[in-house]
């Protein structure tokens, strides 16, 4: 389990093929996040570095941190009282940034993106992913 902020750190751990056998990312930015691009140049970007990573877009993700080897899934957050450009979000990340090719499961559950790991449901759905393999009730569809 983990949220955007652990994500470099268990890929780069996933590079070296440590025996981890299921993983799932809360509303992570896997295509980029706009708010890192708009920012990462500032005085911000001095103070959180993690802004340039965040910024990278989906091609340059995969390319710098690869496709993880396990079984992995995502949860993305929506919220009706937030939108981007008309596109939902968790109030920080567009819903499709969360998309990232070789995923098991994909969620979308309601919520914003602190309110995401805080969540029983959220708990609930990744005890049930780690020990089967599945989310305790599928989307229809896939990611956008």
């Amino acid at each position: 389990m983990r949220n955007y902020l652990g994500k470099y750190a268990e890929e780069n751990g996933l590079f070296e093929e440590l025996p981890i056998g299921r993983f799932v990312q809360l509303c992570p930015p896997n295509q980029g996040a706009e708010t890192a691009r708009i920012h990462q140049d500032g005085m911000t970007g001095i103070f959180v570095t993690a802004l340039a990573d965040l910024a990278l877009n989906g091609s340059e993700m995969k390319e710098r941190f690869g496709v993880p080897k396990c079984e992995f899934a995502v949860i993305a957050g929506t919220h009706p009282d937030y939108e981007y450009y008309g596109e939902e979000t968790d109030a920080v990340l567009p819903v499709s940034t969360t998309r990232l090719d070789g995923a098991k499961g994909w969620k979308k559950m309601r919520g914003t993106h602190m309110e995401i790991p805080n969540s029983i449901e959220t708990f609930q759905n990744i005890r049930n992913f780690l020990e089967d393999g599945s989310f305790l009730e599928e989307n229809v569809g896939s990611p956008p």
